[in-house]
């Protein structure tokens, strides 16, 4: 008779992993929906008989719906339990996300969207509360990162799921699809997620405000939220301009389109795995990197005509971006301290800011002067502008 004791038990999953991956695919999935407008700009034109430059709105409306929603919910955050809010966030949001579908005219579609965005804004700071107050401290960091890994990777997975979307149906099924997903997320969240207390202790409206606005005008942070608002704002630039570009410069049909936005995850990746060397070198040192590299990489692409260079150098542009995300969410982490739920409001509002102006100036630029080197040229300065804002930063309040 074998001894139970003997036979080795198989390990099991824990819970903190089963709930770290669900909040990995649950933000991507929220994720998705800032970038899968993207590939839709050419047909949505089509459909309500606009241009290009009114089509880029529908997708900036949502950005700013979010930049919006995230302080809304933000603030909720004080006063009504947290996984019930959540619960109530994506529960609109997937009631939202279905209606979009049905839009009519392009008015319609600007306002569902707008709406839209502010419902998908619930996530992430619900997210991260709850994270907080779940996890034991040993899950924590891992809990976070999983949440803005996902909301990195949505940045190409959004662009891939809406380019193969409207490549196989109408664009109407990209918002229906999508709803589905999210009443799957809304499940599992309600069997993995426990319940947890409010997210902070009571605050009034003006206090709230009040904190936000003296973390904005923060000398140790201010250069922070200067370089936050060109991250997001010339990676949906440079997006929302690049397919145009490679149609019209190099020939490329949908599918190669396609290829080139999902090729970006090579530097995605790299960018993951050079990120855990920042112990090493140094918060901000890898911050002044990924910018000088998103800014060198985007200036090639608009001052060279070579197809191979300037897929390469997508690649890179990715790499750099996504780099510098996790650097400036630790470096305002540091320099927040205490204030650091706050401080991660604010950075999210101007973030997508950012990502609401950057196409919308981007295009302009193309239109006006036809030229999209122009167009590169002018994200290349920004970054670089950013890239001097983060010397700055270090040399000024000796920030390692």
């Amino acid at each position: 008779m074998i001894n139970d004791k003997l036979v080795e038990q198989p390990k099991r999953i824990s819970v903190y992993t089963i709930q770290i991956i669900f909040f990995f695919i649950a933000s991507i999935c929220v994720g998705i929906g800032i970038y899968e407008i993207i590939p839709l700009n050419h047909v949505l034109g089509q459909s309500f008989h606009v241009n290009q430059q009114q089509v880029v709105l529908i997708g900036s409306t949502f950005s700013l719906g979010y930049a919006v929603g995230f302080l809304i919910f933000g603030y909720l955050a004080n006063y009504i339990e947290t996984k019930k809010l959540l619960t109530v966030g994506l529960l609109l949001l997937m009631v939202s996300t279905f209606v979009t579908g049905f839009a009519t005219t392009y008015t319609l579609m600007m306002i569902l969207r707008t709406i839209q965005g502010i419902f998908a804004a619930s996530f992430a700071p619900l997210g991260f509360s709850i994270i907080i107050k779940i996890f034991p401290d040993n899950k924590r960091v891992a809990g976070i990162s999983a949440v803005t890994t996902g909301f990195v990777m949505a940045g190409i997975l959004g662009q891939l799921y809406g380019s193969l979307v409207i490549s196989l149906y109408p664009w109407a099924n990209v918002f229906w699809l999508q709803s589905l997903i999210y009443a799957v997320i809304i499940i599992l969240m309600v069997f993995l997620v426990p319940k947890t207390g409010k997210a902070s202790t009571k605050t009034t409206k003006t206090n709230f405000s009040a904190q936000l606005a003296k973390l904005l005008i923060n000398k140790s942070l201010l250069p922070c939220y200067i370089i936050t608002v060109t991250l997001l704002f010339s990676f949906v630039g440079m997006y929302t301009v690049m397919g145009v570009f490679f149609q019209k410069s190099f020939g490329f049909d949908s599918q190669k389109i396609l290829w080139i936005r999902g090729i970006g995850i090579i530097g995605m990746i790299g960018s993951m795995i050079f990120v855990k060397l920042s112990s090493k070198l140094g918060i901000v040192n890898i911050l002044s990197l990924g910018l000088i590299c998103a800014s060198i990489s985007v200036l090639i692409i608009g001052i060279s005509n070579h197809v191979i260079l300037s897929i390469v150098m997508s690649i890179i542009f990715v790499f750099g971006i996504t780099v510098s995300l996790p650097m400036i969410v630790s470096l305002i982490g540091v320099r927040a301290g205490k204030q650091g739920g706050n401080a991660m409001t604010l950075y999210t509002f101007v973030l997508f800011i950012g990502a609401t102006i950057g196409p919308i100036i981007c295009n302009h630029i193309m239109d006006t002067s036809g030229s999209y080197s122009l167009t590169f040229i002018f994200l290349a300065i920004v970054l670089g502008i950013s890239f001097f804002v983060s010397l700055m930063a270090r040399r000024t309040y000796k920030i390692s």
